[in-house]
């Protein structure tokens, strides 16, 4: 049982299929626990979390199946039936929404759209006052646009394509 003083935080990763919600939970937990692929197929059917223990604080990270499967009845059912067992999992809450992008999208009214299905979800404000963007493809940011010739859109271009 957590002492008094020990802090807890839930992080919940939220986003589309295929963005790197799994590996950046095993980032944050410093271990692979959550299965990953180098594909765009979904390796997370359900729910599932995994807490990380440091000397004053447990952190629970909570990997979700994406939002905005490019199977309109699996994403639907992911939708309905998913969100009620994440709140089963964390009855004290989320802390934080973790929102997770991938770097380079093509498509981004997807991740527009899935936005807005997170909005609509657990409120307007949920990720002004709870969200947290996190980028993955990190390896692939352009940040000194030296890299323009080979098709690499600089970060700050791309970021500036993002806005919701």
């Amino acid at each position: 049982m957590a002492s008094p003083s020990r802090k807890n935080i839930t992080l919940a990763l939220i986003g589309r299929v295929g963005n790197g919600k799994s590996a950046c939970g095993n980032s944050i937990l410093g271990k692979v626990v959550f299965p990953t692929s180098d594909n765009s197929k979904s390796c997370t059917h359900e729910v599932a979390v995994e807490l990380k223990t440091r000397i004053d604080c447990e952190v629970k990270v909570v990997d979700t199946p994406g939002f905005m499967d490019r199977d309109a009845v699996q994403d639907r059912e992911n939708t309905v039936i998913r969100i009620p067992e994440l709140m089963r999992i964390c009855p004290e809450g989320v802390h934080a929404f973790c929102l997770v992008l991938k770097y380079g999208a093509v498509d981004i009214d997807k991740d527009k759209e899935a936005v807005k299905k997170v909005k609509y979800i657990f409120g307007e404000n949920v990720l002004r006052d709870y969200g947290i963007i996190i980028m993955t493809q990190g390896d692939n940011f352009d940040l000194n646009n030296e890299r323009e010739e080979e098709g690499v859109v600089p970060f700050q271009l791309w970021c500036k394509k993002q806005i919701y």
